[in-house]
């Protein structure tokens, strides 16, 4: 079996969680310029106008407690596939530097995301999701805080 299935789900997990992120906020701003378009429409009814309203009032919400549950599950997930694989203390080194190089990663991508997130485009759609903008401005955190916790349950487990 392969040892290292812990980094590539580790590395796959810091890029699937920036993406998401991405995608949410981009998904809002999109949905908030129909929203608009819809609301200056004529040709559209008040009821779909107050339905689509109150679609985009909500979206916010939902997505943003959403993307802190998905990453739970993601951490819970990931801890337990960790704690069956198997596990040789002689890669411990090499998982403690694996984490460091993901920590990096994760830096480099949380600025991304501060520069996304002070743009002029979507301040106003990132500033909708206080969840996501504070999980992603301390992206570096919750990366490590995963990884070690995936590093423990992969190291420490009783005689296989």
């Amino acid at each position: 079996m392969n040892k290292r299935g812990f980094l590539q789900d580790s590395a796959l997990i810091l890029i699937m969680l920036f993406v998401s992120a991405i995608a949410i906020v981009v998904a809002f701003y999109m949905y908030g310029s129909l929203n608009d378009s819809f609301a200056t429409n004529d040709l559209i009814s008040q009821d779909i106008k107050d339905d689509f309203a109150g679609g985009y009032d909500r979206f916010a919400t939902i997505w943003d407690y959403s993307f802190l549950f998905i990453y739970v599950v993601i951490v819970i997930g990931a801890m337990i596939l960790s704690y069956f694989l198997p596990s040789n203390p002689v890669f411990f080194i090499a998982a403690i530097l694996a984490t460091i190089i993901l920590g990096g990663i994760a830096g480099f991508l949380s600025n991304a995301w501060v520069g996304v997130a002070e743009g002029t485009v979507f301040e106003t759609s990132v500033n909708s999701f206080p969840i996501i903008n504070y999980m992603m401005t301390n992206y570096i955190l919750f990366i490590v805080i995963m990884v070690f916790l995936m590093i423990i349950t992969f190291y420490a487990k009783g005689e296989q």
